[in-house]
């Protein structure tokens, strides 16, 4: 009797060993495939691989110091030819770290598979966000990590691999930002294969070089996300114009052609890392239908969920549909502007950022106008144009035709009242071109404004 029991037991424990073997040989086959690492980097040395977190083995994530109740920040670079972290990466974290002091940065490196040729390396971000995946998943069921801790940070075909990766993770993680993800094979590629808003609980994207037919854009330029914003339209980025470029080729040679060249799709990066640094001067973006209708001033308001913030601190909107929002930037950090619009009732646009001589005299001679005629307020936003806006400090004298009495009510149709009625602007403008090798240049011009102002019914206002 007591034989048998000794064997029975001896059966259940070599029985419990191959389980737990088996268990081991499964796991280390789940983590064998992935090729991608995964550096956690410190506010010390921000440039720096210290230490990597390898998935399966636990005793990398005590070693490395990661903090199992901070946020945990996730930064997938995209394509390189170098082989090498491109320079904004340390800036990045840097800028994290200093935002989320306790935060844990994680850098993806998937340079091996990057170097390649860009469809390859582009096909590759299947299986870059799969080890994504799989290690956001190991994380959450081995340390119980709560993936609304997780914020996946993608830049061109990185954004993909983030969007992939949140795609086949077990639960949502918390957000996804498309740092103006790729577009050559992306544009009409299905939603599973490519960033979408399926992706994460919330998926923010910014698009800085959505130029060229839509195949043919480095940044994809359709919406991909819940909000989508387009700085500038999406276009050429502040300071990344021709000049600029032939400028730089001067002065360095051509070893930095290549910065030239995606110097507006880099801007994204750039314009996200301003958004941590410079808490207290966000960038405001505003909801519209096309960036020619945001040009003429058409969708400067916040009202419904109209406006919102770049980068780091947007406010959390899910509508039905992707939302695409616009904003000017200045050429530098602080991105921030403040754009000078200029708009009478008939849509003039008097003002340009080039032709800044003709911007300060008009923006003068209209703003004394305004201010003496109506004792009105002119709101000066930094950019390529300037609006006007005629709101009334004071009650309007009691004209009966626009309205009369004191009510504010009536305020804004007697400015426009004016503006339409009893101002008559007359502009002459010439404009001198010069030419170069390589480019040309409109840099002159001269312009001369002559305004008469007259009451129709002087007895009645002197009344």
């Amino acid at each position: 009797m007591g034989r048998k029991v000794f064997l029975a037991a001896v059966c259940f424990c070599l029985r419990w060993v191959s389980a737990l073997a088996s268990a081991a040989a499964e796991a280390e086959n789940n983590f064998a495939g992935i090729e991608s690492k995964f550096s956690l980097r410190t506010p010390a040395e921000p440039n720096e691989d210290v230490c990597y977190l390898i998935p399966g083995q636990v005793n990398s994530l005590a070693q490395c110091n990661f903090n199992h109740t901070s946020k945990t920040f996730v930064v997938i670079h995209g394509w390189t030819v170098t082989g090498m972290y491109e320079s904004w990466v340390p800036k990045l974290v840097d800028a994290l770290y200093k935002r989320e002091p306790d935060s844990n940065v994680i850098v993806v490196d998937w340079l091996i598979r990057a170097q390649q040729h860009y469809p390859v390396s582009a096909a590759y971000t299947k299986l870059v966000g799969k080890d994504v995946a799989t290690f956001i998943d190991w994380m959450e069921e081995e340390f119980n990590y709560p993936l609304n801790n997780v914020h996946l940070l993608g830049y061109s075909l990185g954004a993909h691999a983030a969007g992939i990766a949140g795609s086949l993770t077990k639960k949502k993680v918390n957000r996804i930002t498309g740092l103006d993800p790729a577009g050559p094979t992306f544009e009409y590629a299905d939603a599973v294969t490519r960033l979408s808003p399926d992706d994460a609980d919330f998926v923010d994207v910014l698009h800085t070089y959505t130029r060229g037919s839509p195949d043919r854009s480095i940044g994809i330029q359709k919406p991909v996300g819940h909000i989508d914003i387009y700085p500038n339209g999406g276009g050429f980025q502040p300071g990344c114009n021709f000049g600029e470029a032939l400028r730089l080729i001067a002065e360095k040679g051509l070893a930095d052609m290549d910065q030239l060249v995606k110097c507006s799709h880099e801007r994204s990066i750039h314009l996200f890392i301003d958004s941590l640094l410079y808490e207290e001067k966000p960038s405001m973006a505003y909801r519209c239908n096309t960036k020619e209708a945001f040009e003429k001033g058409l969708c400067l308001s916040c009202r419904k969920n109209r406006c919102n913030n770049l980068g780091y601190k947007v406010n959390r909107v899910r509508t039905k549909r992707n939302t695409k929002m616009y904003l000017k930037t200045r050429a530098q950090m602080p991105y921030k502007g403040r754009s000078y619009l200029l708009i009478t009732e008939q849509d003039w646009y008097l003002c340009s950022a080039v032709f800044l001589g003709e911007c300060v005299l008009q923006v003068t001679i209209l703003l004394l106008w305004c201010l003496l005629v109506g004792r009105s307020e002119v709101y000066l936003q930094f950019g390529i144009k300037c609006k006007l806006k005629c709101r009334l400090r004071r009650p309007v004298p009691s004209y009966s035709r626009y309205g009369g009495g004191r009510s504010n009510t009536k305020r804004e149709v007697f400015c426009n009242k004016l503006l339409s009625s009893k101002i008559k602007i007359y502009s002459v403008a010439w404009s001198l071109g010069t030419t170069g090798l390589s480019m040309f240049f409109q840099y002159f011009f001269i312009q001369m404004i002559f305004f008469s102002y007259y009451e129709e019914n002087n007895q009645q206002s002197s009344a």
